[in-house]
């Protein structure tokens, strides 16, 4: 079970989550962690199945990047 949380503080927003995989009844800890960085204000976590999570973020990180590169001050 993956484990992400998030909790509203001050100056800003803290969140953690863990790294383990379960494949069937194997589980693993790789060095890749479940936090992706998309920008200096915005980190996504993600939680379950990771082909399809993978899949996922490659596109909204993609979408964001370029959000961002054509606004940079339109938050």
């Amino acid at each position: 079970m993956t484990v992400c949380v998030a909790a509203i503080s001050v100056p800003g927003v803290m969140g953690a989550s863990d790294r383990m995989l379960t494949a069937g009844d194997i589980q693993f800890e790789p060095e890749q962690p479940k936090v992706v960085p998309v920008s200096t204000s915005i980190v996504i976590m993600y939680a379950g199945d990771s082909a399809v999570q993978a899949e996922v973020l490659l596109k909204v990180v993609s979408d964001i990047v370029e959000r961002i590169k054509k606004e940079p001050k339109n938050w």
